[in-house]
Parts: C-alpha cells; structure tokens; sequence
C-alpha cells in the first residue's frame, strides 16, 4: 500500500496493495498552515508507525483563504516501471513540488 500521514498518527491509504501497474490516484486535502510536509509511507497498517517512510518533501509559503483555510491536491502515480512519483501542488497559488522513488 502507498499512503500518506495525516493527524493523529493514521495514514490514509491511497494506493492498495496488489492494485494493477500503472496506476494514477488524485486526493485533495484542505491545509490550515503555511507550509506543510508531504511523507509517503508503504505499509499495511493504518497507523504511521507500522510502515515504512518512503520519502518526503515540503510546500514553503503557502497562502491561505479567509477561513484559515486552503485546498492542496496532491497525485500518486506508478509507473510501468514501479517507479512511484508522488506530486503536490496548493490550488490557490499553483506551487507545486514533487518526489520519485524507486525500488532498491
């Protein structure tokens, strides 16, 4: 499985286990802050501490509407190849950074 940390612990389960290659998954998530950390995790588990921290990176100098809010939308894809690529991008402002891995 490929996912993503959110609060509390518990990751949020983006791409199954044994779901067909290539593959490209879309979630949007709200952000109340004005950077965040993007972590990919692989793992079984629901809860970040039983997985396995692929990567991470982190949108700096994002703006945020008037309810303190702001949408971040962020993609999963893998490849033919296995490579998982992993993008991010706040809706607002357009910024947008993102990751590839690769098995080793």
């Amino acid at each position: 499985m490929v996912g993503g940390r959110l609060e509390r612990g518990h990751m949020d389960i983006i791409i199954p286990r044994n779901t067909s290659i290539p593959i490209d998954k879309k979630k949007i998530y709200p952000h109340n802050s004005i950077s965040v950390d993007i972590l990919v995790y692989q793992g079984e588990s629901n809860k970040v501490k039983d997985n396995i921290l692929l990567g991470k990176f982190k949108l700096c100098g994002l703006m945020l509407d008037s309810n303190g809010r702001s949408p971040l939308e962020v993609w999963f894809n893998i490849d033919a190849n296995g490579i998982l690529h992993v993008s991010a991008q706040e809706l607002s402002t357009g910024q947008r950074k993102s990751i590839s891995i690769a098995k080793t």
